[in-house]
């Protein structure tokens, strides 16, 4: 896996989960779908599931290609309010990247292997800080709504295990036309402004805001490689109102 698309892997299909939160901790599901813009043809499809128990949030997102096989599984839980990670792991059954991060104290131990050919490698990631890792951007996204909306950048340090350190990146207001915020996530760094494509993130503008659309790079990979770009269309239940 080149240094691009490992960058990537935190930040990418990170941003799936919109349902409101409910208050028996029941199991909460939306489904999405992965296009190929170069040609416009559904390469995946996919499902997020989200659940609460007490303090903490879980959630399961799984991809799959159009016979059914399942390509990619993550799971992470964290801390519903201070957005700490305690547990992520990330497996690609296509070609065999495994990723177990597990919080000990004010650090992370990590297990990582990038193929199914290579062998496991483990490290220790300190201090926690306020590090984040991808599946939480888009709680973070909800928690800033009116910074953004007010063209506030937000700062985030944003942690990729495959690379085991973190990265300091921007989240910025790009774009806006009725009913419709488009945000961009920026590196700080030049260099690496320079290796990662543009990802853009499409939300509607209302007080409980909803991600409609993602454009850009995934780290999902086929058999065939990496798509250039992608889009994500996502789909919710029909009393669906606001971001968890």
């Amino acid at each position: 896996m080149d240094y691009k698309h490992t960058i990537l892997l935190a930040v990418s299909l990170s941003f799936t989960t919109q349902l409101m939160a409910s208050n028996d901790g029941l199991p909460e599901t939306l489904v999405f779908k992965v296009v190929d813009l170069a040609n416009k043809k559904t390469i995946m499809e996919g499902d997020e599931t989200v659940s609460q128990k007490a303090h903490e949030t879980l959630k399961v997102t799984q991809y799959r290609d159009l016979q059914g096989k399942l390509v990619q599984k993550e799971s992470i839980v964290f801390d519903s309010q201070t957005l700490t990670t305690t547990s992520f792991q990330s497996e690609n059954f296509a070609v065999g990247e495994k990723i177990n991060l597990q919080k000990n104290g004010d650090s992370y131990k990590l297990t990582y292997k990038e193929s199914k050919d290579s062998t496991e490698s483990n490290h220790i990631i300190e201090p926690i800080g306020k590090k984040v890792i991808g599946k939480v951007l888009h709680n973070l996204t909800v928690r800033n709504w009116e910074k953004l909306m007010a063209k506030v950048g937000v700062a985030l340090e944003l942690l990729v295990p495959s690379q085991q350190k973190s990265f300091d990146f921007n989240l910025v207001q790009s774009e806006e036309t009725e009913g419709i915020l488009k945000l961009s996530l920026e590196p700080d760094s030049w260099l690496i402004r320079k290796l990662v494509d543009s990802m853009y993130f499409y939300y509607s503008k209302t007080s409980s805001p909803l991600l409609i659309k993602y454009e850009g790079p995934t780290t999902v990979l086929l058999k065939d490689g990496y798509p250039d770009k992608i889009r994500i269309d996502f789909t919710y239940p029909k009393d669906t109102k606001g971001a968890r």
